[in-house]
């Protein structure tokens, strides 16, 4: 039986949805954040060690109670009696089979499946050089580890004298089944601290609400994400919230537009329109929603003006994909 989850949130793969043959790098700063908050990414991510004690992130709540080595000998990643190779480098091909041997797939494959095909079908190798001898590089390493954050494993569902039974668990993830993290998305509309909907929609102290619901978030700040439609990945607890491990923007649904208060040539009525200098040459024309929701150095603001709005640099939010803008 699996553990029931949440929906889906914030932390986002700007991935490619085939493997291809060459790999440009990228900055993965966000993923590798994203990862350590969640207790998965660890240092020395191209060796043996490191890969697979990342790995053990997706198990353990706390990756320090388990070995390297005796990780991979409990999820078959290294046979009883084969040399662990600790400190050896990786290549892209053995980071891919440590990564779908994690996510069950061992026994449908065998020692000599194709472990890159299968990566490839479970979403892990998109956009990475499946080249089994490319030496494997930390921003590839992190792609692989951030991509496995939504694929979903295989299981053991019967085992027993007619043999042993197995299926992909579907809607599920390593960190649902392990460690009763889930991923949510939503608009995040309240802190602690201040709401889009005035003092009515603030949090309770250490808590943020995503679509109406409320998460225990501690003492980190996610006053930067109010108005926009957030991943957030959220451990199931005991106590009458469950906790928010990771919050980060979602890749669609914010339309962001940013605006120098001094490019800005005219405001609306009741501020139903924003115009602004977009080019040397160009002009353009924001729709504001009526009583938009407006925060000021990242508290809610009731009374504004227009002058309000020509003082400051502006961030304008759209996220509802309506093409008017909601936040200012």
């Amino acid at each position: 039986m699996f553990k029931k989850t949440l929906g889906l949130i914030l932390c986002v793969a700007m991935l490619i949805s085939v493997v291809s043959p060459a790999y440009a790098a990228k900055d993965t700063t966000w993923k590798q954040e994203a990862l350590r908050q969640l207790g998965i990414y660890q240092e020395n991510l191209v060796t043996y060690d490191g890969f697979t004690k990342s790995i053990a992130g997706f198990f353990y709540d706390n990756p320090d109670e388990i070995s390297a080595e005796e990780f991979a000998k409990s999820v078959g990643m290294l046979e009883a009696n084969e040399e662990y190779k600790g400190q050896s480098a990786l290549t892209v091909g053995n980071a891919l089979k440590l990564a779908v041997i994690a996510l069950g797939y061992k026994p449908v494959l065998g020692e000599n499946g194709n472990y890159i095909q299968k990566a490839s079908q479970v979403g892990i190798a998109d956009g990475i050089s499946a080249n089994s001898s490319t030496k494997l590089k930390a921003d590839v390493a992190t792609d692989i580890l951030y991509a496995m954050l939504d694929a979903e494993p295989l299981v053991k569902t019967y085992g027993g004298k007619q043999g042993v039974a197995y299926e992909v668990a579907y809607g599920e993830s390593l960190l649902s089944i392990n460690r009763d993290i889930s991923k949510v998305r939503g608009l995040l509309t309240g802190t602690e601290t201040t709401s889009i909907y005035g003092k009515d929609g603030i949090a309770k102290d250490g808590c943020i609400i995503i679509d109406k619901v409320t998460y225990y978030a501690g003492e980190v700040s996610y006053d930067r994400f109010l108005g926009k439609n957030v991943i957030a990945y959220v451990q199931e607890t005991d106590e009458l919230e469950n906790t928010v491990l990771c919050v980060s923007e979602t890749s669609t649904g914010n339309k962001t537009v940013i605006i120098d208060c001094e490019d800005i040539t005219d405001i609306g009525d009741s501020i139903s329109t924003i115009t602004y200098q977009e080019t040397k040459t160009k002009t353009k024309t924001l729709k504001i929603i009526a009583s938009p929701r407006v925060l000021y150095n990242g508290m809610f603001l009731e009374d504004y003006v227009e002058a309000d709005f020509k003082s400051v640099m502006l961030e304008i939010i759209d996220y509802d994909g309506d093409k008017v803008y909601d936040v200012i």
